[in-house]
């Protein structure tokens, strides 16, 4: 890259000081004339000179970068900006900064909200996934056993129920089995990621809780699952008696994701519903019952302390 006047050189300083680590930008000081030569033969990619107050062109050989033009174009602003403010005796670093404005919030902060919608989200579609994973195929079940007479020969070994019981303890068993492979997947490479995570000892205690409501949520489900199919005698039938329950599935998750304040409280104590709302409540802090850090939600009754005060944060109460 060639500057051909004075003014491009400073416009060419500038766009290299503040350059991204994705562009290597090398300046070099050269006539018009020899700048031009130097493009025509490959040399360079591109020239840059002043045309008037105020005004630059660009020239390159058969195209000019994308980012490189980028680059210089905002260098050119920031540049003619400095100028003028220099030239009306303005000191362009009093200049109000992109942080002249911040954000507080009465409760919590912006990283720990930006945590609880992610949580929710995650929480909310790992027990929509497995409700629909793993509970249709118990319903299915047992329309195959009823379709093909199997159901007849098994209950001359076995009880109903315990064959019934067996699929749903089954299933539930491989969703939470899916469950914790997902969580500890997710919390071990948060936990093993370059960049530091805040709240991630929050994110580990509300997983554990989780699981716990998991299992009972799911476990209340595939009951419903299993009554489907044995109230249906075709696949046809359960397509229309399923949906309900698909329904129930999809206002989960959009509570999970939507809810909040008093809807987010009284779902924490429907059934079903409040396997993703009450972790969700959790990781607000708000529970009754719980005195907890508004900082690291964590606090231990006996000892008096919480997570943030051992690292030496003033925050707990």
């Amino acid at each position: 890259m060639a500057g051909a006047d004075q003014p491009s050189l400073r416009v060419l300083e500038h766009a290299q000081q503040t350059q991204p680590q994705d562009v290597d930008l090398s300046v070099q000081n050269l006539p018009d004339d020899q700048a031009r030569q130097q493009l025509e033969a490959g040399t360079l990619d591109a020239v840059l000179h002043s045309t008037g107050p105020g005004k630059f062109t660009l020239t390159g050989g058969e195209e000019v970068p994308a980012k490189l033009r980028s680059l210089l174009d905002t260098s050119v602003e920031q540049v003619l900006t400095a100028e003028l403010l220099s030239s009306a005796g303005i000191d362009p670093g009093q200049l109000p900064a992109d942080t002249a404005l911040s954000v507080t919030l009465l409760q919590g902060d912006a990283e720990r909200n930006s945590m609880i919608q992610a949580m929710a989200f995650i929480f909310s579609f790992l027990f929509y996934m497995a409700a629909l994973i793993f509970g249709m195929p118990i319903a299915n079940s047992v329309i195959e056993e009823k379709q093909n007479r199997v159901v007849e020969i098994l209950a001359s070994t076995i009880r109903l129920r315990e064959l019934l019981a067996g699929k749903i303890i089954g299933n539930v068993i491989l969703a939470l089995g899916q469950l914790l492979l997902f969580l500890g997947v997710g919390l071990l490479a948060a936990w093993l990621a370059p960049i530091e995570i805040p709240f991630l000892g929050v994110v580990f205690q509300v997983a554990t809780w989780f699981v716990v409501f998991f299992l009972a949520g799911f476990l209340v489900l595939a009951g419903c699952w299993a009554a489907l199919g044995a109230l249906a005698t075709r696949t046809e039938d359960l397509q229309q008696s399923s949906g309900p329950v698909v329904t129930v599935l999809i206002g989960i998750l959009f509570i999970g994701l939507y809810a909040k304040g008093t809807v987010l409280v009284i779902a924490s104590y429907v059934p079903i519903v409040s396997s993703v709302a009450m972790p969700i409540r959790l990781l607000t802090g708000q529970v009754p019952g719980s005195s907890r850090c508004s900082h690291c939600w964590w606090r231990s009754r006996s000892a008096g302390w919480c997570w943030c005060s051992r690292r030496g944060s003033t925050a707990a109460r």
